[in-house]
């Protein structure tokens, strides 16, 4: 039988206790034609051997013979996966246990989605964090301003339009690596999203996205990217001004503002 859903997780020396937890709460899934990939991104001695110690027929365990970050690892798991369907997951995150089936009910019910996510908790609060469907252009226009697609862990990608289009994960992207797919997916697609809880996110200080400065500047690189892509011819100044506008700092750079926003209307 053909596998329909390919997972993929990155993992670099992931707390044990977090590691288990998402990866049981995959392994654990109402939905059971899945592969698994894991990337061992170069890990410590501890988180290989939890990971080789896995003996499930559906996991692919993939070593890394040194650390090449997250981008690259997915990157990896991408050219390895054989599933109808691409699902990410993180290795501190927690699926729900219907996550994989409703995700792929979901997309097969609306074809025009070539990537859709869900709603997600937060651990730390519990707080749910509703995650809507808006029209294309809309989602166009916000990804230009901010990082406003899918929750990354919760992406339920269409394989097969990833291939088509030759996209994968920018590897210029160390960080913030998912805003640039989803500009790069709404170049030819749409994306959307179940407003159902589908995962757990787990808030910790080690998580990737901890360096807030560093990921800001790596956001910025899609943001420049797309302005050129619109063609939008902007001087130094009015640049720095819109990353102060996404950043929502107050700059005195009001003339510079209004210039680079008519210029992108």
């Amino acid at each position: 039988m053909s596998i329909t859903i390919s997972v993929i997780m990155s993992v670099y020396n992931t707390p044990i206790e977090y590691l288990e937890e998402s990866v049981q709460s995959i392994l654990n899934q109402t939905y059971k034609n899945f592969e698994f990939i894991i990337v061992n991104d170069c890990s410590d001695l501890n988180t290989t051997k939890y990971l080789n110690s896995l003996t499930d027929s559906r996991i692919k365990l993939i070593h890394n013979s040194e650390n090449l970050g997250l981008t690259k690892s997915l990157n990896i798991a991408l050219r390895n996966a054989k599933g109808k369907y691409i699902a990410r997951m993180d290795s501190d995150d927690i699926a729900h246990p219907k996550r994989l089936e409703m995700q792929l009910t979901y997309i097969q019910e609306h074809p025009n989605y070539a990537a859709i996510g869900s709603s997600f908790i937060l651990s730390n609060s519990n707080k749910i964090v509703h995650k809507k469907n808006i029209d294309k252009e809309s989602r166009r226009t916000q990804l230009l301003f901010f990082n406003q697609g899918l929750c990354h862990p919760t992406a339920f990608i269409n394989k097969s339009f990833l291939d088509q289009h030759n996209i994968q994960y920018r590897e210029d992207l160390k960080k913030a690596q998912d805003y640039g797919l989803w500009v790069d997916i709404l170049k030819y697609g749409d994306i959307g999203n179940i407003d159902t809880p589908l995962l757990t996110y787990r808030i910790h200080e080690n998580q990737i996205s901890s360096n807030f400065s560093n990921q800001m500047s790596y956001e910025q690189i899609t943001m420049k990217r797309q302005l050129d892509e619109l063609k939008v011819q902007y001087t130094e100044d009015e640049l720095n001004a819109f990353y102060h506008l996404y950043r929502g700092e107050i700059t005195e750079n009001e003339k510079d503002v209004l210039s680079i926003l008519n210029k992108i209307i």
